[in-house]
């Protein structure tokens, strides 16, 4: 009879020890998904800031190319696009980016097409 008992509590506590290990993977499966789960999330937002700042930079090498470079904002579907030319000799532009929740800024130099 002592020897069921002893078999019992061995199995016990194989069974408390695999619980435990069961939600320890558990919880890092729900922060790996939670991760990439943010990670897909931030992608697609830098891809529409992208997407802006390129629209932004044929805005602006239009206006270069058709000589009248104009301060202001372009709206997109996505967001909004502002152009901020240096002066009125030069090629360079800023182009800032806005999405609700994100602002994306670069600096250019604007060549026109030939």
């Amino acid at each position: 009879m002592k020897r069921l008992t002893r078999s019992r509590g061995v199995a016990m506590v194989m069974a408390l020890a695999l619980l435990g290990i069961v939600a320890v993977v558990l919880g890092a499966v729900a922060v790996r998904t939670n991760l990439e789960m943010q990670r897909t999330f931030s992608t697609a937002d830098d891809a529409q800031a992208t997407q802006l700042l390129v629209a932004g930079a044929q805005a602006a090498r239009a206006q270069a190319a058709s000589g009248q470079r104009v301060d202001g904002a372009i709206a997109t579907p996505l967001g909004e696009v502002k152009l901020t030319w240096a002066s009125a000799g030069a090629g360079k532009c800023t182009i800032d980016a806005r999405l609700p929740h994100l602002a994306r800024s670069i600096d250019v130099d604007v060549v026109a097409a030939p």
